[in-house]
């Protein structure tokens, strides 16, 4: 799964390289889905819309619509009309729609969904940005005490499936062009609440209040692991390796040598199985790549349920159970 911008510089390089080397755009499905082709999820104007009729406008098909490359209306009428939708509060604090109601949503998030720790992640950021590291510190350690961390990029992965599908696509193609394209935008946010706490670190460790710093990169792992192990974030491999990024901001700031009591090891001991882990993380991302290649339609509706049921992470390992190896 791949981030919106990520999508969009490879979708620009695709175009240029094709325009140069006067490549056709006749190409399959599963050849778009290879060559990183952003626009093979976006539907049509009217293809959207008649979506919106058969299945009427509600908080779930206007993200669905907003997906599928119908634009910011879709988002904004989804904000004008379910503002209490914590799906809805969730992608508008995302794609930041209303800079100067930034809090006002923040605190509708955490109030729609109260036992969900992404509203005090978010909100954390807010007030680092904003020079309110106190604040911040709170929301961190209100969060601790949650776990029922949802990002709705499932429920939201379903529907755009379904919709793919009501396109015209086979179910194959609908699970590849969902399962590829769908947008993540919380984890760039996700990612910055260790950025903006690294920062914060800097100036404690400048001031030589070591304590102050472990303490931040405590409250600041919380996040991290919900993305790296958690039950509610770690379903895609990105959300893993963000969720392992930040982690390694965090304590990279410390002493190598120390050993803080919520690591129980040292920081150099940590950074390696950090890394470990992302090696392994990737070791069978490659099979994605291939199964797409050999266009077996079965198995790629087999491996697209599994990503639903277990988590991309364990659809790769049965996929490269079944693979032969050269």
């Amino acid at each position: 799964v791949r981030t919106l911008a990520a999508q969009r510089a490879l979708e620009r390089q695709r175009k240029a390289s094709a325009a140069a080397q006067g490549v056709g755009t006749n190409l399959t499905v599963f050849q778009r889905i290879l060559s990183e082709d952003a626009e093979l999820a976006h539907l049509s104007r009217e293809q959207i819309e008649a979506y919106l009729v058969r299945h009427q406008t509600n908080a779930a098909t206007l993200l669905t619509a907003w997906q599928a490359g119908g634009g910011r209306d879709y988002l904004k009428r989804a904000a004008e009309l379910f503002p209490d939708d914590p799906r809805v509060q969730l992608a508008v604090l995302n794609m930041n729609m209303f800079p100067d109601q930034q809090r006002e949503w923040l605190d509708r998030l955490k109030k729609s969904d109260p036992e969900n720790p992404m509203g005090n992640y978010l909100s954390a950021r807010d007030y680092l940005l904003n020079g309110k590291p106190e604040l911040a510190l709170k929301e961190l350690g209100d969060a601790r005490g949650k776990t029922k961390y949802e990002d709705y990029a499932m429920a939201r992965l379903q529907d755009f499936e379904e919709l793919q599908m009501e396109a015209g696509h086979s179910a194959a193609e609908a699970k590849a062009i969902a399962g590829s394209g769908l947008l993540l935008p919380q984890l760039a946010q996700m990612k910055d609440v260790a950025r903006q706490l690294g920062n914060l670190q800097e100036q404690y460790l400048a001031a030589g209040d070591l304590a102050g710093a472990q303490q931040l990169a405590l409250l600041g792992q919380g996040a991290s692991r919900e993305l790296s192990e958690g039950s509610g974030g770690a379903n895609f491999l990105i959300n893993q390796l963000v969720g392992l990024a930040m982690e390694r901001i965090l304590i990279s700031k410390l002493p190598h040598d120390s050993q803080p009591d919520f690591l129980g090891m040292t920081v150099q001991e940590r950074m390696t199985q950090i890394e470990e882990r992302k090696a392994e993380l990737r070791t069978h991302t490659p099979l994605f790549n291939e199964m797409i290649a050999r266009g077996n339609e079965a198995e790629m509706v087999s491996y697209f349920d599994r990503v639903k049921l277990n988590g991309e992470n364990a659809a790769l390992k049965w996929l490269a159970g079944r693979t032969p190896q050269h």
